[in-house]
């Protein structure tokens, strides 16, 4: 009877930990089923944000949430629960906007490199994700979930939390201008624009450091608490500031007049923390004279017949590529469409300037595109050059000829590590084939440049069989 009883105690113990372990994987499957729909919504409907400011309707009051704070993790975290897919419907116009903005409450999700945000209204039954455009917006959600759950954890996250104001915002005129040198090799200056230099500055030491290199004397004294809601935005311009637009996106400069011959004018702004201060932007008009320059950089998006382009310094300028411009691809110098060009191509237009304060190509400007390839695409595009440089990997001497297994360098468009992109490709070196100027001891040359420097420069043509031979083979320094 004994045996019997904890015969049946055994098999009831097992039970309850088969039970359990069940229960547990169950709710293990679930909790990873809701992460990966989170983690879906967050990278598939709208780019995380570099900032998140949140605007109370009919007040001057910003609160700004970056990603090192648990706010913007908790309201990122709502937000892919609240947004589904996006459509483009309809165009909301500026004015439309503009009164959203004094009505409501909203979520701006705010970007360094994206030229534009999304605003995100939730007051009214009918709620409005909408991207901003340049003239107003574009509806891209009409409705979203948990809309009370967003409300009120917006309002628990501004709890406390300093905010900020866009009357804030003020400009400082400066008396005396300063040298073309005092400017250009100033190494701490970031170059917005040929021809306009700016810091940023956020602390009272650098800004009196700035003002004591300079001479700089300003009508009025800037006081050292205005540090604490905003930043301080030095310019540098050899053209006049006519007006200096705000908005949570960034700020722009509007320039006029002639430029100077070799000063430059200061001017400081006082930038509110509710603007984004890392997007400068800049807007021409020119009283006599226009602003032609070269552009070089890496297409980061394509609208209509326009394309934004990042330099060397991380700006963005947005440039409209006019019919008559002649487009090259920029390792085949073959002609090229405006729809062949993608996003992440490298380009450069050698002759761009501002007509009714928007960038565009001037008449004839050539536009390089090298197009952002990789294998078997990038090999072809390669061997269609009239002259290539290749590494010399192995020498295979058959006899009758030579094959040469290299690697050719792609020296237009390097990869992340600065380094030129390579595809492996055989060539047949035959009996005749001239080789530094000669066409006698064909493998002792080839082998001596190895031992030297295995890079070569090679003429290539393709046989009735379709093999790549070489024509000519010739080295650096030989």
């Amino acid at each position: 009877m004994l045996e019997k009883i904890k015969k049946y105690k055994s098999l009831i113990i097992v039970s309850v930990i088969f039970i359990v372990i069940c229960i547990g994987m169950i709710i293990f499957t679930q909790i990873k089923s809701i992460e990966k729909v989170g983690t879906t919504n967050s990278t598939q409907y709208f780019e995380t944000p570099d900032r998140i400011v949140y605007k109370k309707k009919s007040k001057d009051e910003y609160y700004v949430f970056n990603p090192d704070e648990e706010g913007y993790r908790n309201i990122i975290e709502q937000l892919t629960r609240c947004i589904g897919s996006f459509e483009e419907n309809n165009v909301v116009t500026e004015q439309e906007l503009k009164q959203m903005e004094s009505e409501e409450n909203y979520i701006e999700l705010d970007y360094n490199t994206i030229s534009k945000n999304y605003v995100i209204f939730y007051e009214k039954d009918n709620f409005n994700v909408i991207k901003r455009t340049d003239n107003g917006g574009t509806l891209v959600r009409s409705n979203i979930n948990e809309k009370e759950q967003l409300k009120q954890l917006i309002e628990k996250e501004i709890q406390n939390k300093q905010h900020f104001q866009m009357s804030d915002n003020k400009e400082y005129k400066v008396k005396n201008e300063v040298t073309i040198d005092e400017v250009e090799n100033n190494t701490q200056l970031k170059k917005y624009e040929t021809g306009v230099y700016g810091i940023k500055v956020q602390d009272s030491q650098t800004f009196n450091a700035i003002i004591s290199q300079y001479g700089l004397q300003l009508e009025e004294n800037i006081q050292e608490d205005a540090f604490n809601k905003a930043d301080v935005m030095v310019i540098f311009s050899r053209w006049d500031i006519s007006k200096i637009e705000t908005r949570i996106g960034g700020i722009t400069y509007y320039f006029t007049g002639n430029s100077r011959f070799n000063t430059y004018i200061p001017d400081i702004f006082i930038a509110s923390k509710a603007i984004n201060t890392n997007c400068i932007y800049r807007n021409f008009s020119m009283a006599n004279t226009q602003v032609s320059r070269t552009l070089s950089g890496i297409i980061t998006g394509i609208e209509g017949n326009s394309m934004y382009i990042q330099d060397d310094n991380q700006d963005i300028y947005q440039v409209i590529i006019k019919g008559n411009a002649v487009i090259k691809n920029g390792r085949t110098q073959k002609d090229m469409s405006f729809k062949e060009i993608k996003v992440n191509d490298k380009i450069s237009i050698d002759n761009i300037e501002y007509i009714e304060n928007k960038l565009q190509t001037k008449e004839g400007a050539t536009v390089q595109v090298t197009r952002n390839i990789h294998g078997e695409e990038l090999k072809q595009e390669l061997l269609s050059i009239p002259e290539i440089q290749a590494d010399i990997e192995s020498i295979n001497n058959t006899g009758s000829s030579i094959i040469l297994n290299c690697k050719l360098r792609d020296w237009y468009y390097t990869n992340d590590y600065q380094k030129a992109e390579t595809v492996d490709v055989q060539i047949v070196v035959e009996q005749d084939t001239t080789i530094l100027g000669s066409s006698e001891n064909q493998l002792k040359l080839l082998e001596d440049m190895m031992q030297r420097d295995n890079t070569i420069y090679v003429t290539l043509k393709q046989n009735q069989s379709g093999t790549l031979v070489a024509e000519n083979i010739e080295q650096m320094g030989c």
